[in-house]
């Protein structure tokens, strides 16, 4: 081999060893995109690429430039809130299996409830408080002693939420459950939401209600809408017809925030779905990260 043909094998072999350097550093970068790290990895890879560019630069044109769009992702997250913790001590015991992510919402007429939320804040969980409010079909649906009702004057309204904040220490705040009707006066939502606000708690509803919307902006309260209820209709077809309405939920809005009641069902199919969300680039949150993100705009949907 002569030596014009040894250069231009060396060439060779330097354009083919910076091209395979390229293609690991992106596939690096999508695989941690999928295990949440995206952000973190993307700035060092865009680090990365400005120093063989300033370097090649010396002898020739930039031959790389970083990846702008790449930089500026944000994978779709959720957060997943399972309700009636304390109901029946073995499906509750299931709960230990979900992520850390995930808020427990526990149910006013729950077993033991300080013994209870006691392990699931010591295993890392958050945990919210059901709100009983008066059923739409009241009183043939009773929502039992510890729901407000609309007949309610402020004062006593006032004592059930100081009772059942009493229950527990450790709550972040309250959450509902949609197909009420104590919420359709502006008035018993004041005295609710002041009260929420007053304990410094969160407060987590179903999205369209204009009371709610109205009342938690004047008072500027920290909450969370509720973009689907996984299991309304408790079956396999119900609960997958509902999960793919979520994926298009946070394909569109990059954002959502579920509720699912601790039935076996609910949790088998969850498990599974959870497993599936690698591949389809979408991270689970807990609350107060949902929060924040929110709050700072960041989020974008996905292809």
């Amino acid at each position: 081999m002569n030596h014009n043909n040894k250069i231009y094998f060396i060439i060779a072999l330097l354009i083919a060893f910076f091209f395979v350097t390229f293609f690991i550093y992106n596939l690096i970068l999508n695989t941690e995109y999928a295990k949440n790290e995206g952000l973190r990895v993307t700035f060092q890879l865009d680090s990365v690429v400005k120093k063989l560019s300033i370097k090649l630069d010396n002898k020739s044109k930039t031959l790389l430039t970083p990846n702008k769009q790449a930089v500026n992702i944000s994978l779709p997250y959720l957060h997943i809130i399972i309700a009636d913790a304390g109901l029946n001590a073995e499906n509750t015991k299931k709960l230990l299996s979900l992520p850390k992510t995930t808020s427990i919402g526990l149910s006013p007429y729950g077993y033991n409830l300080p013994t209870l939320s006691k392990s699931f804040s010591n295993a890392g969980y958050n945990l919210l408080m059901y709100l009983p409010l008066e059923p739409i079909n009241y009183p043939n649906d009773d929502a039992g002693n510890y729901a407000l009702l609309r007949s309610m004057n402020a004062q006593e309204i006032l004592q059930k939420l100081e009772f059942l904040v009493s229950r527990v220490e450790n709550i972040l705040g309250f959450y509902t459950m949609p197909k009420e009707q104590f919420t359709s006066s502006e008035e018993k939502v004041l005295s609710l939401l002041a009260f929420i606000k007053s304990k410094e708690l969160l407060f987590v509803s179903n999205k369209g209600n204009i009371n709610i919307q109205k009342v938690k902006e004047s008072l500027d309260l920290t909450s969370v809408s509720v973009d689907l209820i996984l299991d309304e209709d408790l079956s396999p077809e119900g609960i997958n017809k509902q999960l793919y309405i979520l994926e298009e939920i946070l394909k569109s809005q990059g954002k959502a925030v579920i509720i699912g009641r601790a039935y076996p069902l609910t949790l088998e199919m969850l498990y599974k779905w959870i497993a599936t969300l690698h591949n389809k680039n979408i991270i689970l949150v807990d609350i107060n990260e949902f929060i924040t993100k929110t709050n700072n705009g960041n989020y974008a949907g996905f292809e």
